[in-house]
């Protein structure tokens, strides 16, 4: 009587041995409002709507957006800011900011050619975003 059998991590049951004792797949917890979970005998499933957390589409935002101004990301989850800067034969130079700190740099020095420079930050929700180039910003997409 005094011996248990102790379900561990992610199980259900247990108990001391004066009678037979399960042990079964506890209900995972919930990613999100929109995951499921399903435990029935030696089943067990756990489904993640990853669109509520993930994006799932991007949008072009090169006019609602200004060389050098600042964001915020309110669709509630992680967004993808990517940019291209305008054409240049000289210095080109790119700043990705998030929260204020400097996460991404980008240049290229464009003597012999025209060229453009770009590059790519992922945003927390909640966070805000800034993006610079001296060249100005020729496309400016984001994640939705």
């Amino acid at each position: 009587n005094a011996r248990q059998i102790v379900a561990g991590n992610g199980l259900t049951g247990g108990g001391n041995l004066t009678t037979d004792r399960t042990i079964a797949l506890g209900t995972p917890s919930t990613v999100t409002a929109t995951s499921t979970n399903y435990v029935a005998g030696t089943t067990h499933s756990h489904a993640i709507d990853l669109s509520s957390i993930f994006p799932t589409r991007w949008e072009n935002v090169t006019g609602a957006r200004a060389n050098g101004g600042t964001y915020y990301n309110t669709t509630g989850k992680m967004m993808f800011v990517a940019c291209t800067s305008g054409v240049t034969r000289h210095q080109a130079d790119m700043v990705f900011t998030v929260n204020g700190e400097v996460v991404y740099t980008t240049g290229a020095d464009m003597i012999e050619g025209g060229g453009r420079i770009g590059g790519e930050v992922m945003v927390p929700a909640g966070a805000s975003y800034s993006v610079w180039s001296n060249l100005g910003i020729s496309r400016w997409m984001e994640t939705r």
